[in-house]
């Protein structure tokens, strides 16, 4: 793209050395990513500034350089200074990859627990009807499978929500092989940082929100402003629907807010979308959806007229796939999904990897693993196999052993200290008899261990799975 083009009616205070049709062949924020003919752009983050390593993204052969400090860049390399360079990141971002954001129909999903499961849903739903949804999140980002028969393979594992230029990218991807939408996870530092900024989404969607983050946002009120912002940042276009958490705390006051057709989940009986669960066993279980149109904030043309009740057969369980699938529901009626599509979209999803994910095993044992790793999300793990299982085993991260070690005066539980995780997995199998549950809490998904000067391999599920087998 040629730099007239992409710096077109930016506020910038200072051009040197600026030729408009200069090619530039990349932007990047990180100097280890430059190559020959790229734009880099200078940020000032939490722990380094970008400023720093001005001279080894000339090294690595920086056509032009985004600045807004003054620093010392030799004569004749294009000059280009900002009053602020974050803000303008993500719009040169997606001017660069053809603005994807604004050509895909997007979908987020912000709170502290929930993302991932909602995600995957949402997409199921709208695969269910005949649509092509890419997902990026923890999970990585995957492209649309060929048919609902076939799980998404996900690639381009990092962050949540992974940095402007990657973000922009990964989307572009999706649009050039025949997306229609994009579903995604979109976190608190992402919004804070502006990662997700000139990226339309027309849905929006709020989980819930308890402690997670705080050494990041400092407090519980930061950390609730960021997921706030989501639902009124104007960098993310006009949302055309809301699918909120109607028995959160913020959730309520961000409904009472919105102006847009709304779409609140929960229990209460002002929730347009509530639900029960009718059977429940560590198999699946059976739930009862429930969506009341009369219940919808700020109603419109697009919002469905008609009330709807849908049974679904799961092998996800818990309180907290409940709301998982109501805020889906939600979503897949605000995009025009019938019952049938509703349904078959959510049956369709028997695994998430990393939640409550089931290690299959010779031995009888019940064994799940589960990414739970906020004082909030692993209550609702236990509380949802406290009730469906008898004797459980829990394997956590240190954090969370800290909790555990606290509460000893209060409920006194027996617990053993075993550092190292392989070795605790392997101890709470070898406990466990048949028709006993087992959980390993607070990674999930992830398949490797970061100690303090090295990253190792390491999967929670394929571990378990190796060592139920050997003492089968």
């Amino acid at each position: 793209m040629k730099l007239g083009e992409l710096i077109a009616g930016l506020e910038l205070t200072e051009i040197v050395d600026a030729d408009e049709s200069l090619e530039i062949s990349g932007i990047s924020g990180d100097s280890r990513l430059v190559e020959p003919g790229y734009l880099f752009v200078a940020l000032k983050g939490t722990h380094t500034d970008g400023h720093r390593f001005i001279p080894e993204a000339l090294h690595r052969g920086a056509a032009a350089i985004l600045y807004e400090k003054p620093v010392e860049i030799p004569p004749g390399v294009c000059r280009l200074r900002a009053p602020s360079t974050r803000p303008l990141y993500p719009l040169l971002a997606a001017r660069f990859y053809g603005l994807p954001g604004e050509k895909l129909r997007l979908i987020g999903v912000t709170g502290t627990n929930g993302k991932t499961s909602t995600t995957l849903l949402v997409a199921a739903i709208l695969r269910a009807m005949n649509q092509r949804p890419a997902v990026v999140g923890t999970l990585g980002f995957g492209m649309p499978p060929s048919d609902m028969q076939s799980e998404y393979q996900f690639a381009e594992r990092g962050l949540t929500t992974p940095d402007s230029v990657k973000l922009q990218s990964l989307l572009a991807q999706a649009l050039a092989a025949g997306a229609t939408h994009a579903v995604m996870e979109v976190s608190s530092h992402a919004l804070v940082q502006s990662r997700v900024d000139y990226i339309h989404f027309r849905g929006r969607v709020f989980t819930n929100l308890s402690p997670e983050h705080l050494d990041y946002h400092r407090t519980m009120e930061e950390y609730a402003a960021a997921k706030r912002s989501f639902f009124s940042r104007p960098q993310l276009g006009s949302i055309e629907y809301a699918v909120v958490n109607g028995e959160d705390k913020l959730g309520k006051e961000i409904a009472e807010q919105l102006a847009c057709p709304t779409l609140t989940f929960g229990s209460e009986l002002t929730s347009a979308l509530t639900g029960t669960i009718q059977h429940a066993s560590l198999e699946g279980a059976t739930y009862q959806l429930e969506y009341r149109a009369a219940k919808v904030h700020h109603r419109s043309p697009l919002v469905p007229a008609d009330d709807l009740l849908l049974t679904v057969s799961s092998p996800l369980i818990g309180q907290h796939n409940l709301a998982n699938m109501l805020a889906s529901v939600g979503c897949g009626l605000m995009e025009g999904a019938d019952a049938a599509a509703l349904k078959s979209g959510l049956e369709s999803v028997r695994n998430i990897p990393g939640r409550l994910e089931r290690v299959a095993n010779p031995r009888g044992l019940h064994i799940f693993v589960d990414y739970a790793h906020t004082p909030d999300a692993l209550r609702q793990t236990l509380s949802t196999l406290r009730a469906l299982a008898g004797t459980k085993r829990i394997i956590t991260a240190d954090d969370i052993l800290k909790g555990i070690r606290t509460a000893r005066p209060v409920r006194n539980p027996k617990y053993i200290v075993e550092l190292n995780r392989r070795r605790a997995i392997a101890l709470a199998i070898s406990e466990a008899d048949a028709g006993d549950s087992v959980l390993i809490a607070g990674k999930g998904h992830e398949d490797y261990q970061i100690f303090h000067d090295r990253k190792v391999p390491f999967n929670d599920a394929s571990v378990a799975a190796e060592l139920a087998s050997s003492r089968a």
